[in-house]
């Protein structure tokens, strides 16, 4: 019986080779792809970073100039505050930014090393390739964790913002530096108030004055700055004052009308209170 031919045809033999060959070239033409491939991302993320840094910069530069201009008075609480939120997303960019191109140099410096932590064709373990690509994950999300909490922590500082600015829009507590009465309501519940625009007519109580009907001849002999005095009803203390302003009006041809007037601002009261009534009759003497 013939013994069998274990020996590789010359076939057989030849492709081996060949196929090895191949095999080789490939990886090899696998490896410089991935390297320039990598080599190139690390380029990128160190634009970005570059780019990132620039914006950081700026957003301090301008924080630092609003931080100036707010406590001079010269700019608005609520422009800080944007600043601020500006420079703080700009910084936590520039963090992501920074963790992006270490991570990406650490693929590049793997790969130049003969270890591809993307490619399971390697000389290394299966779960060691899968460390390798979790640690990349790990650390890519990371960045981006601390970039979205960066955000969300501007937004709620813009939120707050918002709020108090809507609230003083929406009600406002006006403060009057004397003692005064409301003559005249200039606004209407509800309406919008524009910037200077006049909102109510206020009567200043600390400087009272007294009109007084007058005879044409005591009109006559009068002149602003004049003394006087004056005694609300009910009252016994005279209260000392001068004129301020001298009214005539003529009478018609018929003899009707014709009214002659005095307005006199008195001194604030000897026992120091403020008295904001109005309409009080009393008796006006001129000295």
């Amino acid at each position: 019986m013939p013994k069998p031919n274990t020996k590789p045809s010359s076939a057989a033999q030849s492709r081996q080779p060949q196929a090895v060959s191949i095999a080789t070239q490939r990886a090899e033409a696998f490896s410089v792809a991935r390297r320039e491939m990598l080599t190139a991302r690390v380029l990128e993320m160190e634009a970005n970073e570059a780019a990132a840094a620039s914006r950081a910069q700026e957003a301090s530069a301008t924080l630092r100039r609003s931080t100036t201009l707010t406590a001079s008075g010269v700019q608005a609480r609520a422009a800080l505050d944007t600043a601020r939120r500006s420079a703080a997303v700009a910084e936590a960019e520039l963090r992501a930014a920074r963790d992006r191109r270490r991570s990406a140099q650490a693929e590049r410096d793997a790969a130049l090393s003969g270890v591809f932590a993307s490619d399971p064709a390697n000389d290394r373990s299966t779960s060691a390739q899968t460390e390798d690509r979790l640690r990349l994950l790990v650390a890519d999300l990371a960045a981006q964790r601390d970039e979205f909490a960066a955000r969300a922590a501007a937004l709620r500082i813009q939120e707050q913002a918002e709020e108090t600015r809507i609230a003083l829009l929406r009600e406002a507590q006006l403060t009057v530096p004397v003692q005064a009465r409301v003559v005249r309501w200039l606004a209407q519940p509800g309406e919008q108030i524009r910037a200077g625009q006049d909102i109510v007519l206020l009567a200043d109580c600390s400087q009272p004055e007294v009109t007084g009907g007058v005879e044409p001849r005591v009109l006559a002999r009068l002149t602003p700055g004049a003394p006087v005095r004056f005694r609300a009803e009910g009252e016994s203390q005279w209260r000392a004052g001068h004129v301020t302003a001298l009214h005539a009006e003529a009478p018609a041809a018929d003899g009707s009308g014709g009214r002659y007037q005095v307005v006199a601002r008195l001194a604030p009261r000897s026992d120091g209170q403020l008295s904001c009534d109005a309409g009080r009759l009393g008796r006006l003497v001129f000295d």
